[in-house]
């Protein structure tokens, strides 16, 4: 079995999650510390995941009679994955790859917030610009950190890859209120080594 000191590479392949599916198309790199130990990094970009929940806000017209009124949201996010991987490889055919996941949120699209069904709906009435104003305005916080592993079968200088990532959860806000999403991935994908 020989091992590069160093090799880049190419990738692509689908993510795979509860509530989405996305693609991913990447480059790679690797260093080798010894025959069978390599530390590895890259840049994925990842098409647009759906992110969606809901937070409530007390009610304006009676906020001590009447129950919350809740916001359900659904957006979507386009993000960068950092992999730093440490990298095993068993034989020249398979290698094993764990490490953190750094994720940047580059791009945020369709940001929506629908009202549920309210208790009464002066709520909604009297206070419409300012909600209308407060979803828009709502953020996503742009850093997420994770975990990544999976395998690899080398064919040549094609790779398959299988990977599990889990991220930190998204904290999506704005002026009424704020939820939590997570997310947790499986990774498909082929890829291509120069060397």
């Amino acid at each position: 079995m020989t091992t590069p000191t160093y090799n880049y590479g190419l990738e692509t392949g689908i993510n795979k999650s509860s509530n989405t599916n996305s693609f991913y198309l990447g480059l790679s790199g690797s260093y080798a510390l010894t025959k069978h130990w390599l530390i590895s990094t890259g840049l994925q970009f990842n098409t647009l995941r759906q992110l969606a929940g809901e937070y409530s806000h007390p009610s304006y017209y009676w906020p001590d009679s009447l129950p919350p009124f809740t916001v359900n949201d659904s957006r979507k996010v386009l993000t960068l994955n950092i992999p730093l991987l440490l990298e095993y490889k068993i034989n020249k055919a398979i290698s094993l790859q764990a490490g953190p996941l750094l994720n940047l949120l580059l791009k945020q699209s369709n940001k929506q917030g629908l009202i549920a069904p309210m208790a009464d709906m002066r709520d909604t009435v009297y206070h419409s610009k300012e909600i209308n104003q407060a979803i828009s305005k709502t953020t996503v916080n742009q850093v997420s950190i994770g975990f990544t592993g999976g395998i690899s079968l080398h064919m040549g200088r094609f790779d398959l890859n299988g990977r599990y990532q889990l991220l930190s959860p998204y904290k999506i806000s704005n002026d009424l209120g704020s939820y939590k999403a997570t997310y947790q991935t499986l990774q498909f994908g082929i890829g291509y080594r120069f060397k």
